[in-house]
């Protein structure tokens, strides 16, 4: 989506890709919508987890690094912990599978709740300062993503509404504090 707006989008609302990666996600969606044959597709915002690239390990990462950071605090998702996503998609797959009619679609699936990333950022660094003593960052600022350059634009607004999931499925995931809480004790 375009990143426009300060509420959640649903399955809905008119796809409008910000960059490449969303135009590629698009595409993709829509080629296997016009495949033929039964489908899910779930849409997600922010995923991490303890292994890999993504802006949770990045964060710990510089925390350990540098003794100031600045994060934009003007984009809004939910950060949702792979694990988590994944155990959702199992239960949504199963219960498609179990029902009458196949529900093939798209369906938005993330963590409950939502914050800025520079919130999410504070709650990796309050939660890595309990646990390590290798900490050397001192603090985190906000910045303005206008004022934090980066090679591809990025949504200020990635809030999914995800009641569709939960109608179809009755699938729901934690808050992305609970998911995150979980990440931070693998």
């Amino acid at each position: 989506f375009d990143g426009s707006g300060d509420f959640p989008r649903n399955e809905e609302a008119a796809p409008l890709p910000l960059n490449a990666y969303g135009e590629s996600k698009l595409a993709g969606e829509k080629a296997v919508c016009t495949a033929g044959g039964r489908f899910l597709i779930f849409r997600t915002s922010w995923v991490y987890d303890a292994y890999g690239v993504s802006f949770f390990n990045t964060v710990l990462r510089l925390i350990r690094e540098k003794q100031n950071l600045t994060i934009v605090d003007d984009q809004i998702g939910a950060p949702t912990y792979a694990p988590h996503l994944a155990q959702a998609s199992h239960i949504a797959l199963t219960e498609a599978l179990d029902a009458y009619v196949f529900a093939s679609g798209i369906y938005h699936l993330c963590a409950g709740g939502e914050t800025s990333r520079f919130d999410f950022a504070q709650a990796i660094f309050a939660l890595a300062r309990e646990r390590d003593s290798g900490i050397r960052c001192e603090r985190i600022d906000p910045v303005l993503s206008s004022q934090y350059p980066t090679p591809a634009k990025r949504p200020l607004n990635s809030r999914l509404d995800c009641s569709k999931a939960q109608n179809t499925f009755g699938v729901r995931l934690m808050h992305w504090q609970d998911g995150l809480k979980a990440c931070v004790e693998e």
